[in-house]
């Protein structure tokens, strides 16, 4: 028969190579379990492996991260490519990173270490488009929650002029409305 009802193991039980601290579990579209936690093997840096029907794989390097990793929060996105989120450890206290893998290496999303002040225990979700949100606790303001969402460059064609034109001609406009409105008002008063 059939298996009783209940918690079974995924692969191996205590699959990771040492300690693995923090570990966040996430599941892409196939249903494929990946883990990211701090790796004592790897000096504290990041590490994520998933589960491969068999095995326990490494998704890129193990310990991918320049610095320690601390409370890492990983999420797959529609494309089934996984983020992780932590504090970018410079000992002991961290701003927050995010980054992500390219189908060969990690990467950071945007700069390192984004978050004006130290964080602890970001939260990292992908919205639908799969821009990357990071909840965390913000020493810098009183140790309240703050979040933070990358908003990417906008794709502009560098060997077309006339895109810089347009944008110009629309800050100048904009400009000049909010003095003809103040203007306006100056006459209205008197």
């Amino acid at each position: 028969g059939m298996e009783p009802p209940g918690w079974e193991t995924v692969g191996s039980a205590g699959f990771s190579k040492d300690d693995a601290w923090y570990p966040s579990l996430a599941l892409d579209s196939s249903d494929t379990p990946f883990v990211a936690y701090m790796d004592l093997d790897k000096d504290l840096k990041a590490t994520v492996m998933k589960f491969d029907g068999m095995n326990w794989v490494n998704v890129g390097s193990a310990g991918f991260s320049p610095k320690a990793a601390d409370s890492i929060s990983l999420a797959i996105d529609g494309n089934d490519t996984p983020y992780v989120a932590f504090k970018d450890r410079d000992d002991p206290n961290g701003y927050a990173s995010v980054m992500t893998f390219d189908s060969e290496s990690w990467i950071y999303v945007g700069s390192p270490s984004f978050s004006g002040y130290w964080i602890d225990t970001p939260s990292l979700a992908l919205d639908s488009s799969g821009t990357p949100y990071v909840a965390y606790w913000d020493w810098g303001i009183s140790n309240k929650a703050t979040v933070m969402a990358y908003k990417p460059a906008p794709s502009v064609s560098t060997s077309s002029p006339a895109n810089g034109a347009v944008i110009q001609s629309m800050d100048t406009l904009t400009v000049n409305f909010d003095r003809d409105m103040l203007h306006d008002g100056s006459e209205h008063a008197a």
